[in-house]
């Protein structure tokens, strides 16, 4: 669990100088999902998603999060 946090605290300033960088969303997220984060992880993979036309494996990540959160329906609308 500590390992998670300290990337997000690793990444925090890399966000800040390259707020667009997809990667370093996702690694976001990911690691907000590790930390049982979930709501804020579905946000920020829900809105990232929106933005980049929804490509697949967001949607993927999307779909995974809400089976995690075992809202089974909208996991199978995500994906």
């Amino acid at each position: 669990d500590e390992d998670y946090k300290s990337i997000s605290d690793l990444i925090q300033p890399l966000l800040t100088e390259y707020p667009n960088h997809t990667g370093l969303r996702i690694a976001e997220a990911k690691s907000l999902v590790k930390q049982g984060k979930l709501d804020s992880a579905l946000y920020k993979i829900k809105n990232l998603s929106q933005k980049l036309d929804e490509p697949a494996d967001l949607l993927w990540m999307l779909g995974e999060i809400y089976f995690t959160k075992k809202q089974y329906e909208n996991a199978l609308i995500a994906v």
